[in-house]
């Protein structure tokens, strides 16, 4: 802001002086025009007077364009200068906040929500606990390998089980144990441990390789044992 003060007051001397040979100038115009009508000069002495007269009242215009743009100047400088005047003060003020350390009301606040954000935490960590707990009593699982021969499941989907209730009927295809009735006259052919190949009605066009694990009088109706999958 000084500096553009000294420049306006450099213009405004420039401008003074212009203006005083402006006058001085425009007077001599004045005076060599009535000594050409006295015929005491030429024309051309009085043409090139005008005509100086004419350049120094520009050269005033000139100078007063330059002290009105660095005026303005000034007014600039001097409006930046008090906005950062201001950022400083304002700056200054955070600084000492700073300094000051947070309100205890702050502080206090601060830690009533952390104590909420933890509780709300440590409810959210028991339920997903308590979900993932209901998520495995949804599943049941064969405790054999085996195949499912109950049939239609699809009719108990939406259905409630209560524990011990039986879901479906497995059998373990591991190991199947059938019985075979012989007759008597061919008893004979058939010892404890022997291989023997049979053909079921269901794929007659299939052996299947057994062994014989016990002969006895008579053979009954039951059919291989099975296995239950229950709810746990």
């Amino acid at each position: 802001v000084e500096v553009a003060k000294q420049d306006v007051a450099v213009a405004q001397k420039k401008l003074n002086t212009a203006i005083a040979q402006a006058d001085f100038s425009a007077r001599e115009a004045l005076r060599f025009d009535e000594l050409y009508k006295g015929g005491v000069v030429s024309r051309q002495v009085f043409e090139d007077k005008k005509r100086q007269a004419e350049t120094e009242r520009l050269n005033v215009e000139e100078n007063r364009q330059d002290v009105a743009a660095k005026q303005q100047q000034v007014e600039s400088n001097r409006s930046e200068l008090a906005t950062k005047q201001q950022t400083v003060v304002q700056r200054q003020a955070n600084l000492e906040l700073v300094l000051s350390g947070p309100y205890p009301d702050d502080i206090q606040a601060a830690r009533r929500e952390l104590e909420a954000a933890k509780a709300t935490l440590k409810r959210q960590q028991q339920q997903l606990k308590y979900d993932r707990e209901q998520l495995q009593r949804t599943q049941l699982l064969m405790p054999i390998d085996g195949y499912l021969v109950t049939s239609y499941l699809d009719q108990k989907v939406g259905s409630y089980l209560k524990q011990g209730n039986t879901f479906a009927v497995a059998e373990d295809d591991r190991n199947i144990r059938g019985e075979v009735r012989v007759a008597e006259y061919n008893i004979g052919e058939f010892n404890l441990g022997a291989s023997v190949e049979l053909k079921l009605m269901a794929y007659p066009n299939r052996p299947f390789t057994a062994k014989v694990v016990s002969i006895e009088p008579a053979a009954s109706d039951q059919h291989s044992s099975s296995t239950t999958a229950k709810e746990p």
